[in-house]
Parts: structure tokens; C-alpha cells; sequence
């Protein structure tokens, strides 16, 4: 993360504009050439979107080595259908620099910190952003020197995210950056940022990692604002308060643990000690892998949930804007997936010759385009699919369906209304991950 709380005043949505000062190697002030103005444009995979039309501004946000101006919108597809396709999150950062690699470090650097937080305020997985265009963005120039990088566009079935809410995370965004605690706050976002990318049905191992270590880069903030909220004035007190013994060399420790178990873990014992041993057995190769995996399954969600709590509840929030954060629950981004189940009948005797030559093994070729795109209710959106299968079968096998499943991952199957557009529906799963 490289946000910095200086000049919280110009940062969300001010008339204030890039600075036309730049601060020389020796303190002094010079004018800034309009040769130094660049605008960098970077993508984002998405896992939230800004609907059609609607842009979100920063002006001086503060990053290193000078404040920037960002904007984010959503680049949308347009193939005809009743609306438009969300694809990727687009961030144009303008800032000045001495040169054009330098402008890539530098707004690569602003927009990376400002996904790690886009993700916090919307619980789902924004990527790092990739830069792919930039170019002199100065006045009156004669020449601009100019750089564009080949990407890969998002096509198909749009991704699965989360709307971005701009005055939730316009507030978020004030509050961080004005708090004493940004950087201590800052390192936790980017844990949680860094968890939020595993939060899926192979990577909640990871994802358990990452949010303990957010839990410990979060603890000597949550500490303090704890002493003030009970009147200590030092930290032995508050060990005290707490039951520890300061006279013992590791007292601080003992004092941090506990304020991340019955603090930021809400006295969750059995989810934090869960989540220490995993953590502490990880480190040192004393367990085994089957078991932290199955410690992830079980207390990554919860442990994910306490530590977004915790950094929301050291920033100051009105009780409306903290509650409609918190009502954001984990969302897992990776793509839905289409499973068939079936019959293979005809000439199926020999279960090494029912493949198209030269495969042994019968299999299906999937197409998937869009017939349909468009909002509902509360901006949500409907899709409907068209799925072409080509079978490659030997002859004289065929295929008879029995029934069809979407995957959603580890997200609630009721959050998706799923009508199949055949007579055979799909049954309830009782598979974890959440497929219907």
C-alpha cells in the first residue's frame, strides 16, 4: 500500500487539482513543466463495476512521491443485446513524472493501494491493475510521447462482483486516510487485499494465511484504541486490566494476543486459536498440509469476517455508512462453471474406444455466447446464455443428459436466480462449494 493520509482534504471528490508545484531534490519549489504531465490508463479484471455513465473521482490523492488524480469507470461491451456487458474496472491516473517508465512505477504503485481498498470496501477481489496505455497529457504540447501494451479484454459471461457503492467508499476513503493509524491499517488492507484473491474454493488455505497475518498487522492499533476507550494511560495498564503478568519478558505479546482474540476476534476463542495454531504449525512445517487445509475450510470465512470488522471499527464512520460496509458479505470472483451429468449409451462396450480419433476418452467441447444481457431490480444483472456442445465421441456413442448445474463457488446459491431454458432443471446441490 502506498496511500498516505497527507492532504486528506483534496482526496475525495474536491475541485482541487494536480499540484503545479513539484518539490526539487533540495526542498525548493519549481513550477512543473507540461512535459512532466503523463495520464496512465491501467485494467482491472473487475470484481465490482461503476453502472453506465458513472465515473468516480480522487483529486490529490496522496501517494508517493506526489499526490495523483484518479478516475474509475467500467469499460462495458456493447453487442446489441437489451444492455450493455460489464467487462473490466478501468483507473486513469494523471500525476507528473520525469519520464514515461517512471509514470508506469508511479500510477502502477497509486492504483494497486487504491484496488487493495476498492476490495475492502466492496468484499470482493479487485485485482492489482495492469497498466496499458500512457501518454504526455500536458497543455499545448507539439509531440506526446505515447505507450500502449496488447492485453487480453474480458469476453463471454461477465464476471461475478459487486456493484461499487461511491459514497461508501468515498467515506471509507476520507476516514483512512485522515486516521493516526493509516499505515498500521494500510499493511492489514493489504493482507486482507492479498486474501481476498485466494477466497475460492482451492485457495481458502491461502486465504486463512493471509487474513491472520492481517489479524497481527491489525493488533497494535486495535491495542491502543483499546487502552484509550478503557482510560489507561500505558500499556502495562491495560496488560494488567487484561490479567498479565508484566513481569514476565514476553508480556506485550501475550497482550497482543489477547486483544486479537477477545478485540478483533470478538472472543471467538475457538475460530482464533484455530486460526493461530494453523498459522504458527504453517510457519514451522509442524503440520501437516491436509490439516491446515482443513482448518482453512472451516475457519477462513469467520476469521476473514472479524478482521474486515476490525479495520472498519478503528475508522471513524457514521453508524450508517459502518453498517452498510458490513453489510457486504465475502464474495468469491472466480468464474461460474457449467457441469452436465448424464448417460453415455449406444456402442460404449469398450471404455477405451468411446473417444472422436485420436483421443481414447469421450469428451464435450463447450461454446458459450450471450443471447441476452440486462438490469433488473436493483441494478442487478441477468444474463442468459447460449451453450453450444460439440461432442467428440466415437461413433455410435451418444450422450443423454440428466440433469445440468451452475458453480458458484463458495457464494450463497440464493444470491443467484438460475432458470434453465430446457425441460430437464437442475436439482438442489449439497455440495459445499455452492453449486445449484
Amino acid at each position: 500500500m502506498v496511500i498516505r493520509r497527507e492532504l486528506v482534504e483534496n482526496a475525495v471528490a474536491t475541485s482541487v487539482g494536480t499540484a503545479l508545484f513539484r518539490m526539487t531534490g533540495d526542498g525548493c519549489m519549481k513550477a512543473v513543466d507540461e512535459s512532466a504531465r503523463w495520464r496512465v490508463l491501467l485494467l482491472a479484471g473487475s470484481g465490482t463495476e461503476l453502472l453506465p455513465g458513472h465515473h468516480f473521482a480522487l483529486k490529490g490523492l496522496p501517494s508517493e512521491p506526489a499526490p495523483v488524480d484518479v478516475e474509475l469507470w467500467t469499460r462495458f461491451e456493447d453487442q446489441g443485446l437489451t444492455d450493455l456487458i460489464p467487462r473490466e474496472l478501468i483507473f486513469q491516473i494523471d500525476l507528473t513524472s520525469d519520464g514515461i517508465d517512471e509514470a508506469l512505477a508511479y500510477a502502477g504503485a497509486a492504483a494497486s493501494g487504491l484496488a487493495a481498498v476498492l476490495s475492502s470496501a466492496v468484499n470482493a477481489f479487485v485485482p492489482v491493475p495492469e497498466p496499458f496505455l500512457a501518454f504526455q497529457s500536458g497543455a499545448e504540447l507539439t509531440t506526446r510521447e505515447f505507450w500502449q501494451r496488447e492485453v487480453g479484454l474480458q469476453e463471454g459471461i461477465p464476471k461475478i462482483g459487486r456493484r461499487l457503492d461511491e459514497g461508501l467508499l468515498g467515506q471509507l476513503l476520507q476516514s483512512f486516510l485522515a486516521s493516526p493509524e493509516s499505515a498500521r491499517l494500510s499493511r492489514a488492507i493489504g493482507q486482507y487485499h492479498a486474501a481476498l484473491q485466494y477466497w475460492n474454493t482451492r485457495g481458502q488455505a491461502f486465504a486463512l494465511a493471509h487474513a491472520y497475518m492481517a489479524l497481527e498487522a491489525l493488533a497494535p492499533a486495535a491495542e491502543r484504541a483499546q487502552r484509550e476507550a478503557l482510560g489507561f494511560e500505558s500499556r502495562e495498564d491495560h496488560a494488567q486490566h487484561r490479567g498479565i503478568d508484566v513481569t514476565r519478558s514476553n508480556w506485550i505479546e501475550m497482550l497482543l494476543a489477547r486483544v486479537r482474540r477477545d478485540v478483533i476476534c470478538q472472543g471467538d476463542i475457538d475460530t482464533y486459536d484455530a486460526a493461530r495454531r494453523a498459522s504458527d504449525g504453517l510457519e514451522h512445517g509442524s503440520i501437516a498440509l491436509s490439516e491446515y487445509r482443513a482448518n482453512a475450510n472451516l475457519h477462513a470465512r469467520k476469521l476473514l469476517d472479524y478482521v474486515r470488522a476490525g479495520v472498519l471499527n478503528l475508522l471513524v464512520l457514521e453508524a450508517e455508512t459502518r453498517a452498510g460496509l458490513l453489510s457486504k458479505k465475502l464474495v468469491d470472483t472466480s468464474p461460474l462453471w457449467i457441469e452436465m451429468r448424464g448417460h453415455l449409451i449406444g456402442q460404449v462396450m469398450d471404455p477405451e474406444g468411446m473417444g472422436e480419433p485420436p483421443n481414447s476418452f469421450p469428451f464435450m467441447e463447450w461454446r458459450v455466447s450471450l443471447d441476452d444481457v440486462k438490469r433488473v431490480e436493483d441494478d442487478r444483472l441477468e444474463v442468459s446464455p447460449r451453450i453450444e456442445l460439440t461432442m467428440h465421441f466415437a461413433e455410435g456413442v451418444q450422450f443423454v443428459p440428466a440433469e445440468h448445474r451452475l458453480g458458484f463457488g463458495l457464494n450463497s446459491a440464493a444470491a443467484f436466480n438460475v432458470r434453465w431454458g430446457m425441460q430437464d432443471t437442475a436439482e438442489e446441490s449439497e455440495d459445499p462449494s455452492g453449486r445449484d
